[in-house]
């Protein structure tokens, strides 16, 4: 039984909006039909997001589609923000046929039901890699700044102990560190966003190619966005244009050169991203670990060359990207360079070959198709 001082506690925390919905339950139940039933333990945004207004992240309309999938199968459907530890009493009463995402509510209603098929849904990088990948940037910013900075993305939704009872893992990024659980591992991307007004046509490459976005978020040194501003402070000739960036100025500053421009947060939709679009080359983005970075899809759809760093998420592009094999500023900024004189008819090249792998892998068609295949064939095999 749920005491009220735990209904209170969660009132007061999601009812005021500091998270918009801690939990629904009992969608696609169908009182006339024996329905299997299966826990999403995923983000927070499922039933109160204005998708009329602007969106900030894709996670958003994948998580629809995953629920969509699950509801086309028959099964009942439970939806828990992952880290709502205070609703975990809402859901121990339930018997689950499949538990699917991650977070703390995977972790515990997994433990509870040993018969269900464990789904572990991973966005980021393995935990243990993402950690010692941060820590290895966190001490670099030191040694160059003398500035000691906190963890901003490990350890927030994935932790080790939470991959002890999984029977499956859909992976965004690098395959190979989850290969030691010995369990069956699917690969799926992202969705990115894309400008309706956005039309493929060439660009004033000679200009272009000397221009670099870098579209991010939070954990702008876990993204390398420190690495680029001093390399752009003492290389007048190629310019860095900065989207995104919310957090963080009290470690880092952005300087004030022509060179290196802040937009703050940018709208997708907007012209101004269309403009940057027309003027940039290359989406960069340095990071230390990803899943699979929705900014790069994003940038692909729009025919931007991606330029990231090898075994963080991105090696699945191939061919479809620049791979830096480090992260180092005098490595970083020799490859920059030389990008920013690339031949002109091999980026010409580039950019179609960017543009077309994009729209035939990035658009939510394209994860609803990817996710409904694995979720039919998970579904089909006996534990």
């Amino acid at each position: 039984m749920i005491l009220k001082s735990t209904i209170k506690k969660i009132a007061k925390k999601y009812l005021v909006g500091k998270i918009r919905t801690p939990f629904v339950k009992n969608i696609n139940l169908d009182l006339t039909k024996n329905q299997k039933r299966v826990l999403i333990s995923y983000i927070d945004y499922f039933s109160t997001t204005n998708f009329s207004a602007k969106i900030g992240h894709t996670n958003n309309l994948e998580s629809v589609q995953i629920i969509n999938v699950f509801k086309e199968m028959g099964y009942i459907i439970d939806v828990v923000y992952c880290n709502a530890v205070e609703s975990l009493n809402f859901f121990t009463c339930e018997k689950y046929d499949v538990i699917f995402g991650f977070g703390e509510v995977f972790y515990e209603i997994s433990k509870l039901n040993p018969n269900a098929k464990i789904i572990i849904y991973v966005t980021e990088n393995h935990p243990e890699l993402s950690l010692k990948k941060e820590l290895e940037r966190n001490n670099y910013f030191y040694e160059r700044t003398r500035k000691k900075i906190p963890l901003r993305r490990s350890g927030v939704f994935y932790k080790e102990e939470h991959f002890k009872n999984i029977d499956y893992a859909i992976i965004m990024g690098e395959i190979k560190p989850f290969k030691k659980y010995g369990i069956p591992i699917y690969n799926i991307f992202p969705t990115g966003f894309l400008n309706q007004k956005y039309i493929f046509k060439s660009r004033n490459l000679e200009e272009s190619r000397k221009n670099f976005l870098w579209l991010g978020s939070n954990g702008a040194v876990h993204k390398g966005l420190d690495l680029l501003i001093e390399i752009f402070q003492r290389n007048p000739e190629i310019t860095l244009h900065i989207c995104g960036f919310n957090s963080e100025e009290k470690y880092l500053k952005i300087p004030k050169l022509k060179n290196i421009i802040n937009y703050g947060r940018i709208d997708i939709q907007g012209d101004k991203f269309l403009d940057l679009v027309e003027k940039c080359s290359y989406i960069i983005l340095p990071s230390c670990s990803e899943g699979f970075s929705t900014s790069i899809a994003t940038g692909m759809l729009h025919s931007m060359i991606p330029v990231v760093c090898k075994d963080t998420g991105f090696n699945r592009l191939n061919n479809n990207a620049i791979l830096l094999e480090d992260y180092k500023i005098g490595y970083l900024e020799e490859e920059i360079l030389s990008l920013s004189k690339k031949n002109i008819n091999e980026l010409k090249k580039f950019h179609e070959e960017v543009y077309v792998y994009a729209r035939r892998n990035f658009m939510i068609k394209d994860f609803t198709k990817n996710f409904e295949k694995i979720i039919k064939e998970i579904n089909n095999e006996n534990k």
